[in-house]
């Protein structure tokens, strides 16, 4: 399985990397929107893991742009930004509805 990690934060985007690494996944990193846009409409991904804030292009807009080229690839979203995540309802936008579930609630 190929997986696309952007984000910015080193820290972050290293312990992500390798802890995917030693489960076999193979991992490819950007650190900012621009360059995981290019990624991922040139390479094929099995999975995205995608931070919002971002520089360059941020994730709303990445995002946006990668359903515009393939709309098929898995998203998991990565943020610090609880608010328009984990506000009850997902917002107008948002790939699925299931974005809550993460947030500390029990289900």
């Amino acid at each position: 399985m190929r997986i696309l990690l952007v984000e910015d934060e080193a820290k972050v985007s290293n312990f992500v990397s390798r802890g995917l690494a030693a489960e076999r996944f193979a991992v490819d990193v950007a650190s900012d929107g621009q360059s995981g846009f290019e990624l991922a409409t040139t390479y094929d991904y099995d999975l995205l893991i995608l931070d919002l804030m971002l520089p360059v292009l941020d994730g709303r807009e990445l995002l946006r742009r990668v359903r515009r080229k393939n709309s098929y690839v898995p998203v998991l979203i990565l943020t610090a930004r609880d608010n328009e995540v984990c506000g009850g309802r997902p917002r107008k936008g948002w790939p699925t509805s299931s974005a809550s579930r993460s947030c500390g609630r029990s289900w």
